[in-house]
């Protein structure tokens, strides 16, 4: 900036300041020591008099801001406000300056990024990586540094709780940190609802032409949109056209392959057409570091048996791995008590996965085994087609407890059954786990089933 335009640049404050407050317009100019101008680093160093108190010296720098916001300067600088005390000392003037505020000339980059709706606690750093996530992990990374570059549109699935959300805001964060992209999260269950009541209001196109602006959509869990009407996948459909075409990044999740979501063919071919990575759940190791990492946020001492203890047996997913040290720490902090094992195997007994003495993982068959013997039926029968209530309480027992002992995911507990649909999974897994809440019997009969499991394998 030349000598000129900086003499420009500070009538045009003063005369702002004027009309914001004529009476004061001496004083705050007064108040201002210095500007000086970088072009090399782009920057513009106003030095502020503190001289006159905290509040007026805030004043001051809230009048700054608003004047560079409001003017509208076309240079992009940006603003350091450095806070120089004066004081008298042994008769000496002195002066010390501490830089208290930085500032962007360009609005558009300082407006906090408070409306991505990202959760500012999923990062890459607090993300544990194993074999199960490490493809995903390194594409979400990639789209991070580059978004829109290769890998666009992007699918990540896999069951529920084993980091698909963290990965994808994860990588919402990084780029809203590292660059100016309006990032964009959305659950699909808020994007299903807010189209329908746009739809309600007559304002369906309108709705559509909120997501022109993003530059980053996330879209989490897809897989709702299954049953939804077409009205609800047509404004999808649409939706990803016009950001694909402006070559914006679309990311997506959903629990299961885009294959096997049922969803009209011509959606199923867009969020298809791009790259898909799936996350496992995660080993042994992966578990305890899982574990550590938890317990290390929370500053919660757990002894290394009790982890270790944790980290074989609560085995389907990382939600149910943090369910755990919440409900330690919780019960520890609440009664005043340290965790050993014993405590542990009690207040944990609802959501440890039983293995035997050589650490040997429940399978499906040894689950169907059981369960035929219990009700004295085939265990063809129990895997088969047949309706009737006396096969369908069994499988729908086995299904359950599959879900609850095994690290099988619901699509291939389905194909276990016979091609089942995924859906029709968890419909039974929920169907027996609120039968376990009203019906004593139920809940006897299951816990029978799982000592019956346990005492064959041991």
């Amino acid at each position: 900036m030349q000598k000129r335009d900086l003499e420009l640049l500070k009538q045009s404050l003063k005369e702002y300041i004027e009309k914001k407050d004529k009476k004061k317009s001496i004083l705050f100019i007064n108040h201002i020591n210095n500007i000086n101008i970088n072009d090399e680093n782009s920057e513009i160093t106003i030095i502020v008099n503190s001289m006159f108190g905290e509040e007026k010296t805030k004043n001051a720098i809230e009048i700054l801001k608003n004047f560079f916001y409001e003017e509208k300067h076309k240079e992009n600088y940006n603003i350091k406000v450095n806070l120089e005390k004066t004081k008298l000392d042994n008769n000496i003037l002195t002066k010390n300056t501490n830089e208290v505020l930085i500032i962007n000339s360009n609005k558009k980059n300082c407006e906090k990024k408070d409306n991505t709706n990202l959760n500012q606690k999923y990062t890459f750093q607090s993300f544990i990586v194993g074999e199960n996530s490490r493809f995903a992990y390194n594409l979400c990374l990639a789209i991070a540094k580059k978004p829109s570059f290769q890998y666009n549109p992007c699918l990540i699935y896999g069951d529920v709780g084993l980091g698909k959300t963290h990965l994808v805001q994860a990588t919402g964060n990084e780029i809203t940190k590292n660059s100016d992209l309006k990032v964009l999260y959305m659950p699909c269950e808020k994007f299903i609802d807010d189209f329908y009541i746009a739809i309600a209001k007559n304002k369906g196109t309108n709705y559509k032409n909120l997501f022109k602006k993003t530059d980053v959509l996330i879209l989490d869990d897809i897989h709702l949109l299954e049953g939804k009407t077409e009205s609800a996948q047509e404004a999808l459909f649409n939706i990803f056209n016009s950001l694909k075409e402006a070559n914006k990044q679309l990311i997506f999740t959903c629990d299961k392959p885009i294959t096997a979501i049922k969803l009209e063919d011509r959606l199923k071919s867009r969020l298809g057409s791009g790259i898909s990575a799936d996350l496992k759940a995660p080993d042994y190791e992966i578990r305890l570091a899982i574990i550590n990492q938890k317990c290390k946020e929370k500053s919660f001492e757990l002894d290394k048996n009790v982890k270790e203890f944790i980290a074989k047996n609560v085995i389907t997913n990382i939600r149910n791995l943090e369910n755990c040290i919440t409900t330690l720490y919780g019960f520890s902090n609440l009664l005043g008590k340290n965790i050993d094992i014993n405590i542990t195997k009690e207040v944990l007994s609802d959501m440890i996965v039983l293995k035997d003495v050589n650490n040997k993982e429940i399978t499906n068959s040894d689950i169907v085994e059981a369960v035929a013997e219990y009700f004295n039926i085939s265990q063809k029968d129990i895997r088969g087609n047949k309706r009737t209530k006396s096969l369908v309480i069994p499988r729908n027992y086995s299904i359950y407890l599959m879900t609850k002992l095994t690290t099988m995911s619901t699509i291939e507990i389905g194909i276990y059954f016979g091609g089942r649909d995924h859906s029709a999974i968890i419909y039974s897994k929920n169907k027996v786990k609120e039968q376990i809440k009203t019906d004593e019997s139920v809940k006897k009969i299951i816990d029978i089933l799982e000592e019956n499991i346990k005492r064959k394998l041991n």
